[in-house]
């Protein structure tokens, strides 16, 4: 297990090396200083401000999804969903998610499949909103061959797993009355169940709610990337800065080093790069944005863990077997 884990840590740590590497090569370090000396620096507070709201977004969000938990705080909800992300940037394949998971688990007593799940079903509705924004970008702008083909893949990817979650939500009860019996497959009814109680909110007033805290959470990013373009005085259309998010937030699932460094700038800069910004110009915006991103919420996440006295030591050696 833990040979396997080093192997998917290395892999992603060279595919970030990787992507570093042709970034480099490419840019002209003068022409970022410059980028950076011109930029007007009262907008920066305007960027942290909108990034974090979107996290304000996200724990009302899931404290809809999280329906059956009791005495939710948005305060402690917040503060776990900053850890989770926190980690994200701290440690390699998106371990954050289980970390997070494991938090709620421990502060609410609820499973870790469940509390895992409701991070999934975020993670549904982020894709829905992000394949509207496409398709309308797609329908009304001209864009780049690539990244059409790349939105159209990805939406079929993520509206699948919308399909089958969406038949878990409806049709869920009746498949667990149907592999209850069968010998082999008997052991997943348990998690199914978790899976499925977590979907609820489709069966109810709570979705619509569910989609526009969704919707709001990723209006208050792209404030953020536009205020980043604002910052640098980059003539970035509104359209662009749509498709760098969208664009940024599929590459970024490719497994790579802690806190997606390389598959971030890499995507920003192809994106940029193809609507006639230089690969030095467009690596100055990725750095920003991310910069900012990455230092945010890694600070809060220490602020987090010192207040609520959270064991780190605890956390990294997190048994799931036993938390159920």
């Amino acid at each position: 297990m833990r040979f396997n884990l080093l192997l998917k840590v290395s892999i992603g740590i060279s595919i970030s090396i990787v992507f570093l590497y042709f970034l480099l090569i490419n840019i002209d370090i003068n022409q970022i200083l410059l980028t950076f000396q011109k930029a007007d620096l009262f907008y920066i507070p305007f960027i942290f401000i909108f990034y974090l709201t979107s996290f304000a977004f996200r724990t009302l969000r899931w404290k809809i999804i999280l329906k059956n938990v009791p005495d939710k705080k948005n305060s402690n909800l917040f503060s776990i969903l900053i850890i989770g992300f926190g980690f994200n940037n701290i440690l390699p394949l998106r371990l954050g998610e289980l970390i997070r998971s494991y938090i709620l688990k421990i502060k609410y007593k609820l499973s870790f499949v469940y509390a895992l799940s409701t991070i999934f079903f975020e993670k549904i509705m982020d894709a829905i909103i992000l394949i509207i924004f496409a398709f309308l970008v797609i329908i009304f702008f001209p864009i780049p061959q690539w990244i059409e083909s790349l939105s159209i893949i990805a939406a079929f990817i993520f509206s699948i797993l919308i399909f089958l979650y969406v038949i878990l939500s409806f049709r869920g009860d009746w498949l667990l009355t149907k592999i209850k019996d069968k010998k082999y497959i008997s052991r997943l009814s348990n998690p199914l169940s978790k899976i499925i109680e977590s979907s609820h909110v489709l069966r109810g007033k709570g979705q619509i709610y569910v989609l526009v805290l969704s919707f709001l959470t990723w209006v208050m990013e792209f404030l953020a990337f536009y205020f980043t373009a604002l910052t640098l005085k980059l003539p970035i259309p509104l359209y662009v800065l749509i498709l760098v998010m969208i664009v940024i937030n599929i590459g970024i699932m490719i497994p790579s080093a802690p806190g997606y460094i390389g598959t971030f700038e890499a995507f920003a800069v192809l994106t940029l790069v193809a609507f006639g910004f230089s690969n030095s110009v467009a690596f100055s915006y990725a750095i920003l944005i991310h910069a900012i991103q990455f230092v945010s919420i890694t600070l809060l996440t220490i602020l987090f863990i010192f207040t609520y006295k959270i064991s780190i030591k605890e956390i990294l050696s997190m048994d799931v077997k036993k938390s159920e």
